[in-house]
């Protein structure tokens, strides 16, 4: 595959980043949760605090803040600290290299499904759609994209704004401070959604996945990647199998067009990891590749 050694190389920066997140879950004083009603964004910026539903959109002084989910956010922000490392050009400047590429592939990936055969194809698929991604970290996809509207939901997006984590050619996102759970956009609002590795990240996937669903008019897409495994800790409290996946896409009514597994992962103690495209049931089902055996890359279509 084109460029295999330079997504090796972030793939491996990657793992080293997650195991060492891992590592200070591991050793957190509390015990770990499995799926847990409470859901919060982040407020106060990097050093900020968690708060519960009811003031995640309107930080006041009688806010309630989450401990627990603070600590979980922590770490998630710490992941992104460590590897942007901003003190210095050259290392942010590595930063944006190292995430555009890895942004580059996925939406290759998505292109060479849909059967687009370029990015111009792709450009032109995208400006007449509106694009919501969750739970995309400072960097989501959609910075990348030229769409009729970009919105990027994450609980921690204040933080990585103040944090100047935000790339510049992400100046036309709106970035919206929101758990998964619990999105603040209108019913069929979102033509595209897309969730890059977050999916076991939520405190409730099936929650997670309605709302997604909620986002979407009929013959609206999801387009997922999740690791495969059994590991959990505090930053992973929902670990996904190839069922669980199933029954949560299953209970948030969208179907899959499209599937591939293969071997390797995000987290160091996932073995596999799973990409699909699902749609929300419509009038017309969309074409896409029916080849489960083949992921392309942002070479087959040329650059973003």
């Amino acid at each position: 595959m084109p460029a295999r050694d330079s997504f090796d190389s972030l793939s491996q920066r990657l793992d080293d980043i997650a195991r060492l997140a891992a590592d200070r879950a591991a050793h957190a004083t509390a015990p770990m949760h499995q799926a847990h009603p409470a859901h919060a964004a982040w407020r106060g910026g990097v050093d900020g605090q968690a708060l519960a539903p009811d003031h995640q959109l309107h930080a006041t002084s009688n806010a309630r803040p989450d401990d627990r989910l603070t600590r979980k956010l922590r770490g998630e922000l710490s992941f992104w600290l460590d590897d942007a490392s901003t003190q210095g050009s050259e290392k942010r400047r590595d930063f944006d290299q190292r995430w555009t590429f890895y942004q580059r592939q996925r939406l290759g990936e998505l292109a060479w499904t849909l059967r687009l055969e370029n990015a111009a194809a792709l450009d032109a698929w995208m400006r007449h759609r509106s694009i919501v991604e969750v739970g995309g970290g400072p960097f989501p996809g959609v910075s990348l994209l030229n769409a009729k509207r970009s919105i990027a939901v994450d609980p921690l997006a204040d933080a990585y704004v103040t944090a100047d984590l935000v790339p510049a050619r992400a100046s036309r996102v709106v970035h919206v401070a929101a758990p998964a759970e619990r999105i603040p956009l209108t019913q069929a609002s979102a033509d595209l959604v897309i969730c890059e590795n977050c999916l076991d990240h939520v405190e409730n996937p099936t929650l997670a996945m309605r709302e997604m669903s909620r986002l979407l008019p009929p013959g609206g897409l999801i387009w997922l990647l999740v690791d495969l495994m059994d590991y959990r800790d505090e930053l992973h409290p929902n670990p996904m199998s190839h069922q669980r996946l199933a029954d949560v896409l299953r209970d948030a009514g969208v179907e899959v067009l499209y599937q591939a597994t293969w071997d390797g992962a995000s987290h160091p103690q996932a073995t596999r990891q799973t990409r699909l495209l699902a749609w929300k049931p419509g009038p017309e089902k969309p074409r896409v590749r029916s080849d489960p055996g083949r992921i392309a890359d942002s070479a087959d279509i040329g650059a973003f």
